[in-house]
């Protein structure tokens, strides 16, 4: 379980991203934070606009949930590097 935590704390890091720039794409729609939250669920709101397939937006949206534990596990990596609590000898 040990070697699973970082995967598993990255994965629910992405839910709680996308889960949150839809949030925030919805009710900040009119200063900067609102926009750019949007470009995360531009494609899905195109392809649902014409009248495309559910599954070209569940596969867009899968595609970003693994591109984000990616780029989480690295940022995970990276605060375990910077902030190491052991001493140099």
């Amino acid at each position: 379980m040990k070697r699973c935590q970082p995967i598993l704390l990255a994965a629910i890091l992405s839910i709680v991203f996308i889960a949150a720039t839809g949030f925030m794409s919805q009710v900040f729609m009119d200063n900067a934070l609102g926009k750019l939250s949007f470009l995360f669920h531009l494609y899905p709101f195109g392809v649902g606009f014409n009248g495309g397939s559910m599954m070209d937006i569940v596969i867009y949206y899968f595609e970003l949930w693994l591109t984000l534990i990616v780029f989480f596990m690295g940022l995970i990596y990276l605060f375990k590097i910077i902030f190491n609590k052991q001493t140099a000898k």
